[in-house]
């Protein structure tokens, strides 16, 4: 089946995204707005004159080169079981090829395997290093058959020597705590015992999660500065975060929420939560070191969690997180948090990078890998 691509209009994708389950919130026309620093281009697969597929692709100069780098984060969003990975790939190749792409980098969030929270809690005094030491609970034998059609027309996946999150712009590991068809009840059942009493914890100790506006950003902001500082990463800035709120608010009304959680009316752990389709999903937050002690960010992600079961999501996600097993990586502590939700550890398909021009593309290449590595 032949496929054509060629630029569309932004309407023409919030058109054909509206109410997909599989539109992650990174291919929609407002991403482009939230990422100031890439030029961009809004693409279309056409199976005759039939808009099947899209793909936001974000574009950076390679200077002092004439050529590109491209990449389609969590795209694009076609339906990969209907088409053949070469049909989706190829078109996009010639057209980004026309248009001075060195390399484009795919992403396209398709679940590849999944383990229990118990699979691989289990497994850590045991020896195991990374979860593919693990036989997954699940394995997606269609998921897998898309790799290799990728892996055979030259495309390539980033494979991470160490345990990591897995990707080079975007991890490859990730916890989703699965809604479809459970309660309350059922979601605090499947709690881990310590999250529970640390929730119970937070609300003895009186705080209170409420969600916010644009104007607590700031707070949000601030909280993000200090987990930094405390477990030594850099955050995006302030201004990253009110045009994320700002466009995606503007291309769907409360498609982001900023949640805060409060004691005695002082903010001690913030949170952004995105809505698309029916799925939800956990973007960023950080917390205060102060009034740690109350637990709120166990107060917060439990009411997230809560409102996106009350919302009819199919899914909760927590988004990345490293595959380490080793107990003192000081990485497997996230996972321990958000496995303690009740949620599901996947690997999806990850990244793949399709050279166009061979010799600036592996230069481009290693020079992701490195930065990821460092």
């Amino acid at each position: 089946m032949t496929l054509r691509v060629a630029p569309v209009a932004a309407d023409q994708v919030i058109d054909f995204l509206t109410g997909r389950d599989d539109a992650s919130h990174q291919q929609w026309p407002s991403w482009a707005t939230v990422k100031s620093e890439w030029t961009n281009a809004l693409l279309g697969w056409f199976d005759d004159r039939t808009l099947v597929g899209t793909g936001l692709v974000l574009r950076r100069a390679l200077r002092p080169t004439s050529w590109w780098f491209d990449y389609l984060p969590e795209g694009p969003i076609i339906d990969w079981s209907r088409y053949d990975a070469g049909d989706i790939v190829s078109p996009l190749v010639a057209h980004l090829h026309d248009h001075g792409s060195a390399t484009v980098k795919i992403g396209a969030r398709l679940p590849l395997r999944r383990w229990r929270g118990e699979t691989l809690l289990h497994a850590i005094p045991h020896g195991a290093r990374r979860w593919r030491d693990l036989t997954p609970d699940t394995e997606y034998a269609d998921v897998m058959a898309i790799a290799a059609r990728l892996r055979s027309l030259g495309a390539r996946p980033y494979e991470a020597p160490r345990p990591g999150f897995g990707g080079t712009m975007q991890p490859r590991y990730g916890v989703e705590v699965p809604l479809l068809g459970r309660t309350e009840s059922d979601l605090r059942n499947e709690c881990s015992a310590s999250f529970r009493r640390n929730v119970a914890k937070s609300e003895r100790a009186g705080v209170q999660v409420r969600i916010g506006n644009e104007g607590d950003i700031g707070s949000l902001h601030m909280m993000l500065v200090e987990s930094g500082e405390r477990d030594n990463f850099v955050p995006r800035g302030r201004d990253y975060f009110q045009r994320m709120f700002r466009a995606m608010n503007d291309e769907e009304p409360q498609r982001v929420r900023v949640y805060l959680a409060e004691n005695e009316g002082v903010a001690h752990a913030a949170a952004l939560r995105v809505r698309v389709g029916t799925g939800s999903c956990y973007t960023y937050g950080g917390s205060s070191t102060a009034g740690r002690a109350a637990r709120p960010s166990n107060a917060l992600q439990w009411r997230m969690l809560l409102d996106a079961l009350a919302e009819g999501c199919a899914t909760h996600d927590l988004r990345g997180v490293s595959d380490t097993l080793v107990e003192d990586d000081p990485l497997l502590g996230l996972t321990r948090f958000k496995l303690a939700m009740g949620g599901e550890a996947v690997e999806y398909l990850g990244e793949w990078d399709v050279p166009i021009r061979p010799l600036v593309a592996r230069a481009v290449t290693r020079h992701l890998s490195r930065r990821a590595e460092a």
